[in-house]
């Protein structure tokens, strides 16, 4: 067992944190730069499929509303022993 009966208390939560972008080419631009998935699918893109993907990549992002506001939820897990 992995705290062999020692763990006191497990408390989970879920968190929501709003991420703020200017536009869906700066969500774009931060992703590409900085979130490794993103950045790997960019760079293994011959330059004409890249750009396929970044307009793909737009229009998801103004078709599902507000570019510039994210919600994403996120859990936290507290143990205590």
């Amino acid at each position: 067992m992995m705290f062999d009966g020692a763990l006191v208390e497990l408390k989970v939560s879920r968190q929501q944190f709003n991420f703020r972008y200017r536009s869906a080419a700066h969500f774009i631009e931060v992703f590409r730069t900085w979130y490794g998935p993103v950045h790997k699918a960019f760079t293994s893109l011959e330059p004409e499929a890249a750009s396929a993907l970044e307009r793909e990549l737009t229009q998801l992002l103004e078709e599902n509303n507000s570019p510039a506001l994210r919600h994403w939820w996120y859990r936290v897990n507290t143990l205590r022993w």
